[in-house]
Formats: structure tokens, sequence, C-alpha cells
């Protein structure tokens, strides 16, 4: 088990945004549950909200990427 980051999470959505710990967490989730804080879901819909209303991402990728994370092995703290 690990612990993931509402920021590291959103790298996964913003295609402008990468970085090497964000994809480490990415190819580790495949393979392990991930631990996040009980606001974890909150800071990330926020973080994906903005993008959606300053245009980085549409709402049908917004919408795409909350239920792909919904399906994944995290587990509130």
């Amino acid at each position: 088990m690990f612990g993931l980051d509402a920021s590291v999470a959103a790298c996964w959505c913003l295609p402008d945004e990468s970085h090497p710990i964000a994809d480490a967490a990415r190819t580790r989730i495949v393979q392990e549950d991930a631990i996040v804080p009980a606001i974890f879901r909150f800071e990330l819909l926020n973080v994906l909200l903005m993008a959606e209303r300053r245009g980085r991402i549409s709402e049908a990728h917004l919408t795409g990427f909350v239920a792909l994370i919904n399906e994944l092995p995290i587990k509130v703290d």
C-alpha cells in the first residue's frame, strides 16, 4: 500500500501536467492499493472542476476520469 495525493492523481487527467512521480504512482496502483486522506476526492474534484472551467479539459474527460478513479483500488484513511 502506498500514499496517494490528489495533485499526483490530477496529473493523470491533465494533459499539460506530467511528472515522473505521477507516472510511477500510475504504474504502481495497478499492482497495489493506494491509501488517501478523507479529503482526497474533494481535493481532486476541485482541481478537475477548475481545469474544466478554464478549458483545460472537457466535461466528458472529467466525467470519464472520475469514473476511472472510482474503479481504482483506493482506500480512505
